[in-house]
């Protein structure tokens, strides 16, 4: 085959790499941004909870939320998952993003349900008290 009739196939790669950077660069921008949008999800749940002025954890569709302050009084939001779960590695297999990214994307989808149960174990927490507030104040009068 000579030059010439290679040459428009050397053009079509060309083009088609050049479509090939673009969608690197959305898809990229795309994982940015659920990054991003976690991060100011977890930020609020912490400083929400920052209120109560209590460290906590509490699970949702095995992702362990841990909430804690530092010695400066600052309270974050973490997170940890088991990687073998299911609805995380189905999220990997649709997207091949990784598993860390995965699980971002499913702590956004489900944003709501995890609040709600942070209200769940919060309530919990303040009915124990509660009850503890309760036996202690015999002791006291």
């Amino acid at each position: 085959m000579s030059s010439i009739g290679y040459s428009k196939y050397i053009v079509e790669l060309r083009n088609e790499m050049l479509t090939l950077k673009d969608l690197n660069y959305a898809y990229n921008s795309v994982i940015e941004e659920i990054i991003i949008e976690t991060k100011r999800f977890l930020t609020a749940l912490a400083k929400i909870a920052s209120v109560g002025e209590r460290n906590f954890t509490f699970e949702y569709n095995n992702i362990s939320f841990s909430i804690s302050h530092d010695n400066r009084g600052v309270y974050t939001c973490s997170y940890s998952f088991q990687s073998d779960d299911k609805d995380i590695a189905q999220i990997v297999k649709d997207t091949q993003c990784s598993s860390d990214v995965a699980v971002q994307i499913y702590i956004l989808k489900n944003s709501e349900e995890i609040i709600k149960k942070c209200i769940e174990v919060v309530r919990k927490i303040c009915s124990e008290i509660h009850q503890q507030v309760e036996v202690l104040s015999k002791f006291a009068n």
